[in-house]
């Protein structure tokens, strides 16, 4: 599926994922995209990072599935003590249960974790969408 969205221009992305190795994927393409990455491995380090500079990131992307804190755990902790801060969810694999608990808490469903640097670029092309209605922080 593709998505057609607005240029944005490129973004300060902190991204949550216990995976290195998709991190550091994530990390790699996006930048080659020309973004700017920071991964952190733990949700509470990440939510830490965020609390002492909160207008360092224009957007944040998380994985749903991690250990202490599950990617909704995180939207909504953002939502609540970060709200200029877009947060999205991703996840390996969708789930009708996962779906469900994103809509009872009154998120998106997780999109697909990206699998071709195309796919990157629509992912953090969704991500800059929410982040482009407020202007890219000094």
């Amino acid at each position: 599926m593709t998505i057609n969205l607005p240029p944005c221009p490129p973004r300060r992305v902190l991204y949550i994922d216990d995976n290195a190795d998709f991190a550091l994927l994530l990390k790699r393409v996006l930048g080659y995209l020309g973004h700017t990455v920071a991964t952190f491995d733990r949700p509470q380090a990440a939510l830490k990072a965020i609390g002492a500079a909160p207008r360092r990131w224009d957007v944040v992307i998380t994985d749903y599935n991690m250990p202490g804190m599950d990617g909704l755990g995180v939207a909504r902790v953002i939502g609540e003590r970060f709200p200029h801060l877009p947060c999205v969810v991703i996840s390996g694999l969708v789930t009708r249960a996962m779906a469900d608990k994103a809509a009872g808490s009154g998120f998106s469903t997780p999109l697909p974790k990206p699998a071709s640097v195309r796919e990157f670029d629509q992912l953090v092309r969704h991500a800059s969408a929410l982040a482009c209605a407020a202007p890219v922080a000094a």
